[in-house]
């Protein structure tokens, strides 16, 4: 699977929709389909073909760091800055 252009808007946009009652970041990160998905030193990562998705906490209120997009290239894209 490849990280796609649809899935970056859709977390962009659930990321900043987030609320203290609403976790609407945490539902599109379960609702994303991909190549292999794992946690490892308390951040959870996608795995795609062309990239990676990583992500430091499903909160948006709970970390100082924003989720990013690091494609093979080496292009990223951080999520919440769209």
């Amino acid at each position: 699977m490849k990280i796609t252009f649809n899935t970056i808007e859709k977390l962009d946009e659930a990321y900043k929709r987030s609320t203290a009652n609403n976790h609407a970041f945490e539902k599109a990160v379960n609702s994303i389909e991909c190549d292999c998905r794992y946690t490892a030193d308390g951040c959870t990562v996608l795995e795609f073909e062309n990239g990676d998705i990583t992500i430091f906490s499903l909160d948006p209120f709970e970390c100082t760091y924003s989720p990013y997009v690091m494609y093979a290239s080496g292009f990223c894209v951080e999520i919440g800055a769209l």
